[in-house]
């Protein structure tokens, strides 16, 4: 009985710690759902179109749902290690009975900053040493192939969907506060502005380096993940158009599910077509870095 009484204390404890672990598990619940539902499609359309023959490269789907899989579980699990041993230690430090403390050194900016870095650690590490277990060298060879347009066009090709985007973007926000007078708030509360923000009242020097490593971990690891290998995957399997649209919904799905993922669709839809028309994944994530450091830093002025 004592024994059942500790473990009976222990879940009701911290009842909040296994529900953010729940939550935090169904943010990746639609993105997983809809890629599983994306490969379901990929197999049936090949099965009834080539018959036995599912794509024109033994075992693409498989590999593609290997590297996706096995990130996200990496990802997920190194973020909820690291939330242990923040508990762990919280448990030692602060008492059980003062649950406003606990939830406010769960939610220090400090502490959202290191997940994001493992994070974008493993979605940028996991899919590269998968795919060089895999011995895929096709595959890596094409995410980081050399230009096969000029320097000059790949500079305006980037430049255009740049500022494409970022039109479209100020347009419709634009559009929806005149009609509304509101814009939507976003359900993803801890940006890159607001983490930035919060980071910058402890200590400018931590304010100014979280933006300036995340950033180019995030364009270099969702470029990669994304466009580099779910993109080109696709792609083999049943063309650009389709490639086009499923890589862009992941993307947008992957991030949050609200309003603003259309903005996300778009960005994708323009950022894998960057990837198809250069031929090199640098173009992309370069693009990818400036809208996310502009995003910053309008995040920070309004």
């Amino acid at each position: 009985m004592p024994a059942w009484n500790d473990i009976k204390s222990t879940i009701v404890d911290n009842l909040g710690l296994f529900v953010f672990w729940y939550l935090s598990l169904l943010r990746y619940l639609p993105f997983v759902t809809f890629f599983s539902l994306t490969v379901a499609s990929i197999y049936i359309f090949k099965r009834l179109k080539y018959r036995d023959k599912i794509s024109t490269k033994p075992y693409t789907l498989g590999r593609l749902s290997a590297v996706f899989f096995l990130t996200v579980a990496a990802t997920y699990i190194g973020v909820n290690v690291y939330d242990l041993i923040i508990i762990i230690y919280m448990d030692h430090s602060i008492p059980r009975e003062d649950a406003v403390a606990r939830l406010r050194f769960l939610l220090r900016p400090d502490h959202i900053a290191i997940e994001s870095f493992i994070k974008y650690f493993f979605i940028t590490v996991s899919p590269t040493l998968l795919i060089r277990k895999m011995k895929d060298r096709d595959i890596w060879s094409s995410i980081y192939a050399p230009l096969k347009t000029s320097r000059r066009k790949a500079v305006l090709l980037g430049a255009a969907y740049t500022v494409s985007y970022l039109f479209i973007v100020f347009a419709v926000s634009y559009l929806i506060v005149q009609t509304s007078y509101v814009l939507p708030e976003r359900k993803e509360i801890m940006t890159v502005a607001n983490v930035t923000r919060a980071l910058y009242a402890s200590s400018p020097f931590l304010a100014l380096l979280f933006p300036a490593v995340i950033i180019p971990m995030a364009a270099i690891g969702e470029e990669q993940l994304f466009r580099g290998i779910i993109y080109t995957y696709i792609r083999e399997l049943v063309g650009v158009k389709y490639s086009l649209v499923v890589s862009a919904m992941l993307f947008a799905v992957y991030h949050e599910i609200s309003f603003f993922t259309f903005f996300y669709f778009l960005a994708g839809i323009l950022l894998a077509r960057l990837y198809e028309k250069t031929g090199s994944i640098y173009p992309s994530i370069i693009v990818h870095a400036t809208i996310l450091t502009i995003s910053l830093l309008l995040g920070l002025i309004f």
